[in-house]
């Protein structure tokens, strides 16, 4: 087997780097971001390191840290910042209760759509047989108005009723 120029110049390490750490030289690895340690064993602990990480909560992870809110916020598409919840009625009970309450209103109403629409035809009722019998007696006199005008007078009307002279 023979070995190439390169072979010769590769950093040995005795150790095998871990979590996606690089033997740059002898007995040396080279870390990425959130590992430390002779062999990248070691997590960093971001949150604890720098200060303003997260808006409000920083959570330490193997080999990194993420972001978390509190109850009321949620997690900005930044990753790090936080947005304040518009308030939302989760609650079924609440949800249960106002259906319900709407349920007894709209029985409520039908119940006095319908004593309105019986008390208007009892009014329509009582008012119609009551309309017809002064309209037929308003015919009746204008019959007996015609009729007196085209009568003619008897004698004996005369001598209770005399005309007035011209």
């Amino acid at each position: 087997m023979r070995s190439s120029s390169s072979d010769c110049k590769k950093a040995i390490c005795r150790q095998e780097c871990r979590n996606g750490g690089v033997c740059t030289k002898p007995d040396h690895c080279s870390c990425p971001l959130g590992w430390t340690g002779k062999a990248c064993e070691i997590d960093v602990n971001e949150c604890s390191q720098r200060n303003n990480l997260c808006e409000q909560e920083c959570i330490n992870v193997p080999g990194s840290y993420k972001c978390s809110c509190r109850e009321g916020y949620s997690l900005h598409p930044n990753g790090r910042n936080c947005n304040k919840e518009i308030a939302r009625h989760s609650n079924t009970e609440d949800i249960s209760e106002l259906l319900k309450k709407i349920e007894d209103m709209q029985q409520r109403l039908s119940v006095l759509e319908a004593w309105k629409r019986r008390s208007f035809a009892e009014e329509q009722d009582h008012r119609h047989p009551r309309d017809e019998r002064i309209n037929s007696l308003s015919e009746q006199i204008a019959i007996l108005e015609e009729r007196l005008a085209e009568c003619s007078c008897n004698r004996r009307d005369v001598e209770f009723f005399p005309q007035p002279q011209k």
